[in-house]
C-alpha cells in the first residue's frame, strides 16, 4: 500500500513537472541524479558497518561489537 500511494504521489509529481516544460523536467532529473550520488558514499559506509559487526558477533566480545560498529566512522583506530 505504501509503495502504491507513493507511486501515485510521483505520477502526480511528474505530471506537474512535465506541464512546466521539457527544460524543467530535465533539470530535475539531473538534479535526483545528482542527489542520489550524493547518498552512495553513506550508503557504502553502512554496508561496512553492518559487515565489521556482524563478523564480530562470533566472539560473542560486546566490546569488540561496539568497536567495529564505530571503526567506520573514522572515530577508533584500527
Amino acid at each position: 500500500m505504501e509503495n502504491l500511494l507513493f507511486r501515485i504521489g510521483n505520477m502526480a509529481y511528474v505530471t506537474v513537472l512535465a506541464s512546466l516544460g521539457v527544460e524543467a523536467y530535465a533539470a530535475n532529473q539531473v538534479a535526483i541524479n545528482a542527489w542520489s550520488l550524493s547518498f552512495m558514499p553513506g550508503f557504502g559506509f553502512a554496508v561496512a558497518a553492518t559487515t565489521l559487526v556482524g563478523q564480530a558477533l562470533e566472539p560473542r566480545s560486546p566490546k569488540r561489537r561496539s568497536r567495529a560498529a564505530i571503526r567506520p566512522t573514522g572515530w577508533v583506530p584500527r
